[in-house]
């Protein structure tokens, strides 16, 4: 007995064609015109993909290049302040770290603070600091070490109102308050 595939006429352009599954019938529809466009759009979503991810590498190394730039200028301000500071005579400070619950602790650094808060500084050894550090049992004891940061040019940009200056307008308020 010949399966019923092969009794079958083939089928016409448009028209659905049998397939046979444990000679059980089944109709699939015929390739039509466009049958492949599911094959094309996935090729399409591809291209999209890579262009996207190549869109996004492009973008953060743009931003990690104008940050890079942003660093280096305030990092300039920064050492003219500690020149500057030093011509003028003004006296350093030892600096004090604090925690987010208030706490003060001792730090290794001399320095000048930046703001009221006495949250931002710039070390003696002309490098910028936040002082502000996670409470710490061991840090009330022993004391901490902040690590220097890269400057930015406006500091606690993205802030509340209010919160953000410009970088040189900090250094100059510092210079003229002695």
């Amino acid at each position: 007995m010949a399966s019923l595939a092969s009794q079958a006429a083939p089928p016409a352009a448009g028209a659905v064609h049998p397939v046979v599954i444990c000679d059980q019938p089944a109709r699939v529809p015929a390739a039509a015109p466009g049958a492949a466009d599911w094959y094309n759009e996935r090729v399409a979503d591809d291209d999209w993909q890579s262009q996207r991810a190549r869109a996004v590498a492009h973008h953060g190394a743009e931003l990690d290049r104008r940050r890079a730039a942003e660093a280096a200028e305030a990092s300039g301000l920064v050492e003219r302040f500690v020149a500057d500071a030093r011509a003028a005579g003004l006296p350093t400070a030892p600096l004090r770290a604090r925690s987010y619950n208030g706490r003060s602790y001792r730090t290794p650094l001399r320095g000048w603070y930046l703001n009221s808060d006495r949250t931002i500084a710039v070390g003696d050894d002309g490098r910028y600091y936040s002082l502000l550090v996670p409470p710490s049992a061991t840090g009330w004891l022993t004391g901490v070490t902040p690590q220097p940061q890269a400057p930015r040019l406006i500091v606690g940009e993205g802030a509340r109102d209010g919160e953000s200056l410009p970088l040189a307008r900090l250094l100059q308020q510092r210079l003229e308050a002695g």
